[in-house]
């Protein structure tokens, strides 16, 4: 049973979810929406998912501050670490050229 849905991904013929108050992201097959696979030995409160153009998928945790890397099979890459101590800003500044 969900609860605190906080992220969406459609990535590799599966639907994941972040299912944030669980510490867990549930992947669904699609379009059957199946239950295929649960990961969630190495989260805590996930709220965003990504992925990139090798198939593996990222999940913004913030129950540890960070983020998790798996690849396609959902196997948790212990190499890979980011962590976010705060929110990240943009500081866009226009350069303007005297003519």
């Amino acid at each position: 049973q969900f609860q605190s849905l906080r992220g969406l991904l459609v990535a590799h013929d599966s639907l994941l979810v972040a299912d944030s108050a669980n510490g867990r992201v549930q992947i669904f097959r699609l379009p059957t929406l199946e239950l295929h696979a649960i990961w969630d030995g190495s989260l805590q409160e996930p709220i965003g998912l990504a992925a990139d153009s090798q198939g593996r998928i990222y999940v913004l945790d913030r129950g540890i501050n960070g983020v998790r890397r798996f690849n396609r099979r959902g196997v948790f890459d212990e190499g890979y670490a980011v962590a976010v101590n705060s929110p990240v800003s943009v500081n866009r500044s226009r350069s303007r050229s005297a003519c």
